[in-house]
């Protein structure tokens, strides 16, 4: 069950029913961090996870300065 409305970003998942809503990248409410859901199906299987704005460019910034090193290095 995907849904919105009210910009508070949740996954809970009670086994039957997988419910998520992304939350806000701009105007996000309850208190929570700007955010989207990255939701992946494969072989039947969904998983949801709530990505914050901040945590997206932690992971983006070490990517990057582990592929700057990688081509300083040469490896």
């Amino acid at each position: 069950l995907l849904f919105g409305h009210t910009h508070i970003s949740i996954v809970n998942n009670d086994g039957r029913v997988l419910a998520v809503n992304p939350g806000s990248p701009s105007c996000p409410r309850g208190g929570r961090s700007p955010s989207f859901a990255l939701l992946e199906i494969e072989n039947g299987d969904v998983r949801a996870e709530i990505i914050t704005i901040e945590n997206l460019r932690r992971i983006y910034f070490e990517k990057t300065k582990k592929e700057k090193h990688t081509k300083i290095l040469g490896i």
